[in-house]
């Protein structure tokens, strides 16, 4: 099956960290592996494995711009130590986008 040239879906896109995941699976395994299916401007940010004892992430996909698509992972990671109520050593950085 040709792979549409305007599609996003199936593109690691800019790399500026490496996933890691550890030994868990989970949300952040499979927000990944959604990011990556995405067909449009998305991002997946999440914290420095060894920042914090749990690791946090958050995604955006089909964003309007890759720059949106940043901006709403960054909130989206870092909204998870609020909701939960855990202090955090670390921030959320973006771990890839397209």
């Amino acid at each position: 099956m040709a792979k549409d040239k305007g599609s996003l879906a199936g593109n690691e896109g800019k790399k500026r960290y490496a996933a890691q995941f550890g030994q868990t699976t989970g949300p952040c395994k499979d927000g990944y592996k959604k990011y990556v299916a995405a067909a449009g401007h998305s991002a997946y940010a999440q914290t420095h494995l060894g920042a914090v004892e749990a690791f946090y992430c958050g995604a955006s996909l089909n964003a309007p711009s890759q720059a949106a698509a940043e901006k709403q992972a960054l909130e989206r990671c870092n909204s998870v130590g609020k909701k939960y109520k855990m202090k955090t050593t670390g921030n959320c950085a973006i771990y890839a986008s397209k």
